[in-house]
């Protein structure tokens, strides 16, 4: 299965959330609504410029942390659209992030999982999902569509629309992890200004991104994890 920087820092990269806007802007946007929300619990978001190259970047979302999510990644990318990570230890939750912050900033926003079968207990994943700038009949999705698989059963699904560049003659497939692929993904993913997902040299072309780092009182029972591929002279 194609994955971003060859699935080395796994936990990362296996679901990025895309934006067409700026990453500064989307990064200031973030901050302020997180710390708007906590302003009882002593919390703040502060969003800052970090640089180096692309891995660098994502290492500086070490360590991942289970519970509560503490750092937040945009990077800016080769077209207008930037890229979301975070430090979640299963993944980053690009639904509750992506979706509200295409609507706050009147743009698209982009879901895109690729989670190899062989990933532990979760199992394996090929998922596309379309936020508009508005909320229409389910908060502001326009089309999703996906196979995954639990208990050992393979499913696809699909909601919204149809664009233009799908290949529905696919989505009969009589094997379900067939129905949608990794490379079906990659190239719904290139009709979007050429969104390269897997593609390494598509993302901070200046070598840059902004961090949005939680700063307050931990809830309890956060638990801090390792981020296998990246070590203290690789952060940013």
């Amino acid at each position: 299965m194609a994955a971003l920087l060859g699935g080395e820092l796994g936990p990362v990269t296996r679901e990025i959330g895309f934006l067409e806007t700026g990453a500064a802007e989307a990064a200031d946007r973030f901050a302020a609504w997180q710390s708007s929300l906590s302003k009882l619990r002593l919390v703040r978001y502060r969003s800052r410029r970090i640089h180096g190259d692309f891995r660098a970047l994502l290492c500086a979302l070490a360590p991942l942390t289970s519970v509560q999510r503490e750092r937040f990644l945009f990077v800016p990318t080769r077209n207008p659209w930037c890229a979301y990570f975070d430090n979640g230890h299963e993944g980053a939750d690009v639904p509750s992030v992506v979706s509200v912050l295409a609507r706050d900033l009147g743009c698209r926003g982009i879901r895109a999982v690729a989670t190899p079968d062989e990933d532990g207990d979760r199992g394996g994943a090929v998922i596309f999902e379309l936020y508009g700038p508005r909320e229409e009949e389910f908060l502001n999705f326009q089309r999703t569509l996906g196979v995954s698989k639990e208990g050992g059963r393979w499913d696809f699904w699909e909601a919204g629309n149809r664009l233009s560049f799908e290949e529905p003659e696919r989505y009969v497939a009589r094997r379900v992890r067939d129905r949608f692929t990794v490379e079906m993904l990659e190239r719904y993913l290139a009709e979007f200004g050429g969104i390269r997902v897997f593609d390494e040299s598509f993302y901070a072309p200046k070598s840059e991104a902004f961090l949005v780092e939680r700063k307050g009182p931990r809830v309890p029972g956060v638990k801090e994890h390792a981020l296998t591929g990246c070590n203290e002279a690789a952060r940013a």
